[in-house]
């Protein structure tokens, strides 16, 4: 009986010291597990994930309707029945945009590119990315990148009245045919030199392939334009190629101005077509150079207005040339919103940048001269404190024959910004055109088109211009039916031209105007368009152009 009793405590004994190691091993293998889930899901900072080599797990798209379901301000009828219709971008073209993939390492710039990439679509109005879960099992992280959707379906009358003259259309187009962000127009224009009917279509990014294709046809009631273009462009930084074609066929009558009344006109013809080729060793130090080579042929005829008869003609052109182009681009990009939108992220361009392109035309070309082609780009920009920034570009576009400059323009531009909040902007832009050679029916023009808001159309004349355009720029949150964020401006315009033609009476003058605009930010809308509505007073203006002028414009900026 003890001996039984002996051996019952024995195993007793080795049964509860089993347990205990089972007890013992199961709190330690649930506070590994809890380790492991806390070690996965702890949020690491873009320095540490590309320190620890981290690769990029799942990439997940979120893509935003045009109206939140969730914001009650959203929610009615109208923005349910708005988002029902829209068909959203599918994740396939959000992710065929991305330079990156699943494996990749991670790297923020490549993500920071990316939503750069992404928000230049017309389709999408803002595009994040940014990690949201690492797996130290494995060392990676999961993606999310999350784009906002906008009304891309466009249908309707559109009406415009600036510099005295009247504009309208009609036009029928879709931005993100079928949620693949590919555009389809078709459209009607009457503007005060000609009446149009066309068609375009655009490919951002054809079978996924980085080749981009775009078709227009428009005929016009003084001729019409046939384009063609395929390339592949530099699509980052990193990029290590480009290529393109090109062809142009257009034929339409050009009109030549004097204080806004048509004094000559005549027949332009133009043909072009062209092939290049770009190489890069990507992106080093901050830095991304590019070099290009290409081939272009351009032939420009004239006649005389086929009904009126014409005064003078250009004389024509035929100009076919080889040509080599260098670039210098630095990678400083910031992003902002309330510059030249409203209520719109911005991607702004603060780093120096150059590109240079020289061509030799020839008669064993194809060319009626010998001459050589210039095309000169030169911009900087400067943070002057923390709420000063100066933008600055000179460009070059010359032709050099017979040992003379002709036909040839050369554009400074400077631009200042003060921001004291996010709320307000002022900017001033000075804008300097001088004219080499210029043929005598071409010549430079001063008036609405060119940044004097308060004077009609073409209405002075010349081979120089300056235009300094000062405005005081206001920026709203309130929004009408959440279709449209409103701003205003008060603004300054002053400009001077001068310098003869050979035709041009004009002389030299310094005109002026003061006015104030409301602006219209269509932040649903896929072009990003701001309306304009401005009334303006030229200063300096003579005979019936002395009065208050009443501008309604669309413009892509503010």
């Amino acid at each position: 009986m003890a001996m039984h009793t002996g051996r019952n405590s024995w195993r007793t004994l080795i049964f509860t010291v089993l347990l205990t190691q089972l007890a013992v091993h199961t709190a330690f293998t649930q506070e590994r597990s809890e380790v492991l889930e806390q070690s996965s899901s702890h949020e690491l900072t873009d320095v540490e994930l590309q320190q620890r080599a981290v690769r990029i797990g799942q990439i997940i798209v979120e893509v935003d309707n045009v109206f939140d379901a969730n914001d009650p301000e959203e929610n009615g009828i109208l923005y349910r029945a708005a988002n029902a219709l829209h068909i959203k971008s599918r994740n396939k073209t959000i992710l065929a945009e991305l330079l990156f993939k699943r494996g990749d390492i991670y790297s923020r710039h490549t993500m920071d590119e990316s939503a750069r990439n992404l928000r230049a679509h017309s389709y999408l109005n803002e595009a994040d990315i940014k990690p949201v879960q690492y797996h130290s099992d494995d060392n990676t992280v999961d993606v999310v990148v999350r784009v906002h959707d906008v009304w891309t379906f466009n249908p309707g009358i559109s009406y415009g009245r600036s510099g005295g003259a009247n504009h309208s259309g009609v036009q029928l187009a879709e931005g993100n045919l079928l949620g693949y962000g590919k555009s389809l127009s078709l459209q009607s224009d009457r503007t005060t030199d000609r009446t149009q009917l066309g068609a375009s279509y655009t490919d951002p990014n054809l079978l996924s392939s980085r080749w981009q294709l775009s078709t227009t046809y428009i005929h016009a009631s003084d001729g019409g334009t046939n384009q063609f273009s395929i390339a592949h462009p530099f699509f980052s930084l990193e990029t290590r190629w480009s290529g393109a074609l090109d062809g142009l066929s257009e034929r339409r009558i050009d009109k030549r101005y004097q204080q806004s009344a048509i004094v000559d006109q005549y027949q332009t013809t133009h043909e072009s077509y062209g092939a290049q080729y770009g190489w890069s060793n990507g992106l080093q130090n901050g830095w991304v150079r590019r070099w290009f080579t290409g081939y272009r042929a351009d032939h420009l005829h004239y006649a005389p207005d086929p009904v009126l008869g014409t005064l003078q003609l250009p004389k024509d052109q035929r100009v076919a040339y080889p040509w080599l182009g260098l670039s210098w681009l630095e990678d400083r990009y910031e992003v902002t919103r309330n510059r030249d939108q409203i209520g719109r992220t911005e991607d702004v361009y603060y780093g120096q940048a150059m590109y240079i392109q020289f061509g030799l035309s020839a008669k064993a070309f194809g060319s009626d001269v010998q001459s050589e082609l210039v095309q000169l780009t030169l911009q900087d920009a400067k943070h002057l404190g923390d709420e000063h920034s100066l933008f600055g570009s000179v460009s070059l576009n010359g032709i050099h024959q017979d040992n003379a400059w002709r036909d040839s323009l050369l554009v400074g531009t400077l631009r200042y910004d003060y921001r004291p909040n996010a709320r307000r902007m002022f900017t001033a832009k000075l804008t300097a055109s001088y004219g080499i050679h210029l043929d005598p029916s071409l010549p430079l023009y001063l008036g609405d088109d060119d940044g004097l808001r308060g004077y009609p159309l073409h209405y002075r004349s010349g081979t120089h211009r300056e235009v300094l355009n000062v405005e005081q720029r206001f920026y709203s949150t309130w929004q009408i039916f959440r279709l449209l964020t409103v701003g205003a401006a008060a603004f300054v315009d002053v400009g001077h031209i001068g310098g003869s033609n050979g035709m041009s009476s004009d002389g030299s003058h310094v005109l002026s105007d003061i006015g104030v605009g409301l602006r219209l930010g269509s932040i649903r809308s896929s072009k990003g368009e701001v309306f304009h509505i401005n009334a303006s007073y030229p200063l300096n203006a003579a005979g019936n152009a002395r009065k208050l002028q009443l501008q309604v414009v669309t413009k892509t900026s503010f």
